[in-house]
Parts: structure tokens; sequence; C-alpha cells
């Protein structure tokens, strides 16, 4: 019905077509699998810096009774205190307590740091209490 030599030009042009669009596709799910593994590796980070500020906040919720013990406030020592409560195991958190006199009225000021995640999330909260 038609003459072979229409078809001539049209010869072979499959192969380089679908080889085109498996390239293509194959760029597109390279770039989608990296997005999920970035999007993934965020929410661990955030997950992690949530732990550090409810660590850093117990922290100093569970030493404000001490330092309240008594009227004026008084500063115990410093300490580290490893959290083993779940939800918060792993964070250790680092508490400084510092007094001072201010126009003749005492304050202390509780400080907590935590680090979570081998270190790579940490928060600080700081409390002044009369």
């Amino acid at each position: 019905m038609f003459p072979e030599s229409r078809y001539r030009f049209a010869q072979g042009m499959g192969l380089p077509m679908a080889l085109f669009v498996i390239v293509v596709l194959s760029l597109v799910g390279l770039a989608v699998e990296r997005s999920a593994e970035t999007d993934a590796s965020t929410h661990g980070h955030r997950i992690a810096s949530v732990q550090a500020w409810y660590a850093a906040n117990s922290g100093v919720q569970l030493w404000l009774p001490q330092v309240l013990a008594s009227s004026p406030c008084s500063c115990p020592a410093g300490d580290t205190l490893v959290m083993t409560v779940a939800g918060l195991n792993g964070c250790s958190v680092v508490r400084q307590c510092q007094a001072m006199t201010v126009a003749g009225e005492s304050y202390c000021t509780v400080s907590a740091v935590a680090r979570c995640d081998g270190g790579n999330a940490s928060r600080a909260v700081e409390v002044r209490v009369k």
C-alpha cells in the first residue's frame, strides 16, 4: 500500500526515544528519593530538638523544689542528670544555679542545658525565681 521509502526515515526512532524516557524517569525518581531522604533526616532532627527542650525543662523543674525549699532561695551545687524516662532516654542535662541579690531582694537563676541524640540536638532553659 505505502511505498517503502516513506518509512525509511522513521526507522530506529523507537530505541532512542525509549532510552530518553528511561533516563528522564530515572532522574526524576532519584530526585524524589533524595528529597524523601532529606525529609526523614529533618524530621529526626526536629524530634531530637523537642526531646532536648523537654529534657532541659524537666531538669529545671526537678531542681526548683530544692532551690525554693528555703527563703531566700538557695542554690545547690551544679550537677549532670542523665534522663532514663521513656521519650527522653539518652538525654543528659547539665544544671547550674546562681544566687544574686538585687535591691535587697534575693533571686536564684536556675539553668539547664540538655543534649540529646548523641549531642546533635541541644536546648537551654533558664528560670529566675525569688
